[in-house]
Order: structure tokens, then C-alpha cells, then sequence
């Protein structure tokens, strides 16, 4: 019951973080879009909460925010036409993301606390918005969190809140900044594998040679709500965190006799 309101209240803080500025701002990150089938969702109806990184099988983590130009439409607002042939310069060009990270919960090791990321996408103004990819979490941070003790184990768990803010140009070079977006990430090891019993039998039977390996968004498994059977534990890891998740290891998996 504890975990059930701890996660409304992080729900409450991360769709409430846009909303809470104290300043109009040119351009906004509204929310942070799931992957639907494989590939980040433009649906503005779905949305992602927080993050899950299993450390046991990502290298790299990306989020995608869905984005809105405010501010004015100058071609609108002076009645011009395609026929005028302007552009509109109030649209965004996207340079940097700056992201930073508190630790929630204890962790030992030297982390990066603030991250500037280049990144770039375009925002145009007008009604619609905008997906855009930004590495939220890039492989250095992943090898210190694989190192740190508090994660050397399926038990551990630690949770970081990110905090992203980009940086632009209107395209008459007019530097633009959006508002700071808080978004809570769950760091674990293993905890995104998936294992059942009749799996466990097929791979003694069977071994790892003979039964289908496939799987499913493999650009994605391992985050979020992408999780991987544990028939495709060994495939995925070196030899050192195998140890440490996987029920078979792939050394132990073996053809059936002839």
C-alpha cells in the first residue's frame, strides 16, 4: 500500500512539474511519451511516468518528450500566406538538453550530477507538437551504477529524479529555453527479467540451441515496461552479471544428447 501512494505522489509531482513554472516560457516539455509497438508514441493521450532501467541489460537509456512551440505564429498574426513566401522564424531549432540527477536514495561512487547533452530536433510553431529523442542516460553513468555496491545484487534498487531542461534558436537566432521537466527514474539489476517455470524446463530439455530466442522491441528490452523472458537471459549479458540473474547460465545450457 505504501509503494501504491508513493507512486501517485510521484505521478502528482512529474504532471504537475510543467504546470508549476513561474514564468511563461517559449517552449515546454508537456510530458514524456511511452513506446507503443516497438517505437516512442506521438498519442499525447499515453504518457510515461518514471522510468525503469535494468542495469543488467541497458547501456544507454532515452526518453522522448513531447514538445509545444508558444509562442506567437508571425505569420498568422500578420495574415501572410504561402503565397508570401516567409518563413516562420519563431519556430525552434533544438541545440542542448541539461540534465540533472538527485539520487533519492543512497548510492556510493562518483556520478555526474549535472549532464549537458547535444541533441537536435526541430520544433515548428504552430498546433501541432513535437517528439523528439534525448539520451536521458548515457553509458558512463550505466557503468557506474553497475559498479556501485548498492546495485550488485537482484535486491537493490535506487531511484534517481532527473530534472531536463533544452536549449535552442529561433531561426533568427534568438536563444530559447524550455522549463525544467522533472522525470523519476528506477534503477535496478535484473529486475526487468521475466522467468516462469515452463521456460526453465524447455531450456533443460531443449537447450538454448534448439528453442526460440526472439525477442520482442530487443532496441528496447530491458526498460521501462520492456521485459525479456528469461530464454533470452543468456544472449543478452557477459558472462559476469549471468552469474548474478540468470537461472541457466548459457555455459550450463546444453543440446540434448543424441
Amino acid at each position: 500500500m505504501a509503494k501504491f501512494f508513493l507512486r501517485l505522489a510521484l505521478l502528482g509531482l512529474v504532471m504537475s512539474s510543467a504546470a508549476c513554472e513561474d514564468r511563461e516560457v517559449s517552449l515546454m516539455i508537456l510530458q514524456m511519451q511511452p513506446i507503443v509497438g516497438c517505437e516512442p508514441t506521438s498519442d499525447e493521450t499515453f504518457f510515461q511516468s518514471q522510468g525503469v532501467i535494468d542495469i543488467a541489460f541497458i547501456d544507454s537509456y532515452s526518453v522522448y518528450p513531447l514538445l509545444e512551440n508558444k509562442m506567437i505564429d508571425i505569420n498568422a498574426a500578420n495574415n501572410y500566406g504561402e503565397q508570401d513566401a516567409r518563413a516562420n522564424t519563431n519556430s525552434v531549432l533544438l541545440r542542448q538538453a541539461i540534465i540533472e540527477y538527485e539520487f533519492i536514495d543512497p548510492i556510493s561512487g562518483d556520478f555526474e550530477t549535472v549532464l549537458p547533452v547535444e541533441m537536435s530536433g526541430f520544433v515548428p510553431i504552430g498546433d501541432s507538437k513535437k517528439v523528439v529523442g534525448l539520451e536521458l542516460m548515457p553509458l558512463s553513468q550505466i557503468e557506474r551504477l553497475r559498479a556501485a555496491p548498492e546495485l550488485g545484487t537482484t535486491d537493490g534498487r535506487v531511484q534517481i529524479m532527473t530534472r531536463v531542461r533544452l536549449k535552442g534558436e529561433t531561426l533568427d537566432g534568438k536563444s530559447i529555453e524550455s522549463n525544467e521537466f522533472k522525470f523519476p527514474v528506477i534503477i535496478c539489476l535484473g529486475c526487468r527479467l521475466r522467468c516462469s517455470q515452463q521456460e526453465m524446463d524447455l531450456l533443460a530439455s531443449e537447450g538454448l540451441g534448439n528453442v526460440d530466442t526472439t525477442i520482442e522491441c530487443p532496441a528496447y528490452a530491458g526498460q521501462d515496461d520492456n521485459f525479456i523472458d528469461c530464454i533470452s537471459c543468456p544472449q543478452l549479458l557477459n558472462e559476469s552479471i549471468q552469474a548474478k540473474i540468470c537461472p541457466v547460465p548459457s555455459q550450463n545450457i546444453q543440446p540434448p544428447a543424441e
